[in-house]
């Protein structure tokens, strides 16, 4: 989910094109996590809140999908006629995508290309061709949309993956530089937390900071909680000044974008609203900033606690 917060920044340019072309049209291409459950696509959904009414996003992922093109139709059999069709550019979810004639594509694969075999056989060279071959499909559409491709999340497997797919070696090795080279070959965006321009601005902080990716941010909220961790959402109608609460024990914050904060749903999961107070008629911070107001006065507290 986070990575797909700087990729709502770096859109936001596309809004003078609303005026000729009525709502931008986002096209998010890609396997389960993009596809989601029901009416909820994983990172497509709440991307579509934080941009706002000037862009319509729509999903267009396929579970248990890839790259390899070869791969699936050499799987393909009289007891598995369909097969072929998870290799994304051959499925129906990709012929939607494109007939419907986005205006800004958001690639993201990796998950079930991460076997260790797939790349023994048909190697990494293949994989980029392949991949290239998608984003051909798109750049070729007469909208000639701006394309961004993500790398994978972490997988969380070890050394073979969970049958033979996941494996977040075979990721991080073969899958996460692929992606750079062809964003680099193609001279596409990469949204990439391992970006060497993202690793430079952390001032290394990158490596001694955890980090995760959610899928279902509601969830890892409620599990926040049952953990005992305090929840506070940075709001306009926040209950109290930020200065008057006590972080003094485990808490946690949510921060929304600068241009429509929380959505009142993640804001609902809260167990307090903080405000931070303005001056001079301005509504809201920066999220890098809002941030470093709340955790330095969490940290201020402890500090305080300590002496």
């Amino acid at each position: 989910m986070k990575k797909l917060l700087s990729v709502s920044l770096c859109l936001l340019f596309a809004a003078s094109l609303t005026a000729q072309t009525g709502k931008i049209r986002v096209a998010t291409v890609g396997n389960s996590i993009t596809g989601g459950t029901n009416d909820y696509g994983y990172y497509a959904m709440p991307l579509a809140e934080m941009l706002g009414d000037d862009y319509e996003v729509t999903k267009f992922g396929k579970g248990s999908s890839g790259v390899f093109i070869k791969l699936r139709e050499d799987a393909t059999t009289p007891e598995n006629p369909n097969e072929y069709q998870f290799a994304y550019i051959n499925s129906e979810q990709c012929a939607a995508a494109l007939e419907y004639k986005p205006n800004i594509v958001i690639i993201k694969f990796g998950a079930n290309d991460a076997n260790k075999k797939n790349f023994e056989k048909y190697g990494k060279e293949t994989f980029k061709a392949d991949y290239k071959k998608l984003i051909a499909k798109f750049q070729a559409l007469s909208t000639k949309p701006d394309i961004y491709i993500c790398t994978p999340p972490p997988m969380y497997y070890g050394d073979g993956g969970f049958l033979g797919s996941f494996d977040d070696n075979v990721a991080k090795n073969y899958i996460q530089p692929a992606v750079r080279e062809i964003a680099e070959e193609l001279n596409l965006v990469c949204v990439d937390l391992y970006n060497p321009k993202v690793i430079r601005s952390t001032m290394g902080a990158i490596f001694r900071i955890p980090f995760i990716y959610t899928d279902d941010l509601k969830g890892t909220i409620d599990e926040l909680k049952r953990e005992g961790i305090t929840v506070y959402a940075a709001h306009l109608k926040g209950e109290n000044s930020y200065d008057m609460e006590d972080y003094k024990t485990a808490c946690a914050f949510l921060i929304g974008n600068e241009g429509n904060g929380l959505t009142e749903e993640t804001a609902a999961c809260a167990d307090r609203k903080i405000l931070i107070p303005m001056e001079g008629g301005a509504e809201s911070l920066n999220a890098a900033v809002a941030s470093a107001v709340l955790m330095f006065e969490a940290g201020r507290q402890r500090r305080n606690k300590r002496k």
